[in-house]
């Protein structure tokens, strides 16, 4: 229900679509968990356009070894829905937001949603979602020169900021026009952490700041 343009340029094709129903999600998940499976993300498009989230969600709870149900999701939809997801088992949730700004949000998804988002993050910490991570894409001349910004809003509304380098397969004119090289960032967040973790999936490293922000 966005149109980021950098990851949708294709745009929404209509009608005819058959969705998977939770019966067979939950099925799936079964067949996952006996393999040692233990954590499930639901990712999309967006997830919460399903009008059976909830249902998707207590299925793949009640799952046994399925010890943790996640969301990546735009957030435009989640405000009404933050305590009922977290009631059917939802533990924590990845929220896109690439801006602050009302206008440079407009230009990258075309939509005027951005208010709905930031309630969202602030239903799902109320609502106990735990953590609550940002996935911010950093944008060369877009929105490169907000991160700390970002940084700031993600410490006072408690969240996690994760830094995205676009990429892409070939160097086409969207990687050559809007890739924002992020070593000169993560040089500073080296020089102002207190900490520096570094997780075991893609080796990421967590810079924790002053104050308890966490950036990865």
């Amino acid at each position: 229900n966005l149109r980021c343009f950098y990851c949708h340029q294709e745009g929404e094709a209509s009608g005819g679509h058959i969705e998977v129903a939770p019966e067979e999600i939950q099925r799936i998940v079964g067949v996952a968990a006996s393999f040692g499976v233990t954590k499930v993300k639901l990712t999309g498009g967006e997830p919460l356009l399903r009008s059976d989230i909830l249902g998707i969600v207590r299925g793949i709870k009640s799952v046994p070894g399925i010890s943790e149900v996640s969301m990546t999701t735009n957030g435009t939809l989640l405000g009404n829905l933050a305590k009922s997801l977290r009631e059917a088992g939802l533990t924590r949730v990845n929220m896109s937001l690439d801006t602050l700004e009302p206008e440079t949000y407009r230009f990258i998804t075309g939509t005027n949603a951005l208010e709905s988002v930031v309630a969202g993050i602030k239903d799902a910490l109320k609502a106990g979602l735990s953590p609550v991570k940002i996935n911010m894409v950093v944008l060369k001349g877009v929105n490169d020169d907000q991160i700390w910004n970002m940084i700031d809003f993600a410490k006072k509304n408690d969240a996690i900021l994760q830094l995205i380098e676009l990429e892409s397969a070939v160097e086409d004119d969207l990687y050559r026009g809007y890739h924002s090289d992020l070593a000169g960032m993560e040089n500073e967040l080296r020089r102002r952490a207190e900490k520096i973790r570094v997780r075991r999936m893609h080796h990421r490293r967590k810079y924790l700041l002053p104050g308890g922000v966490e950036v990865e």
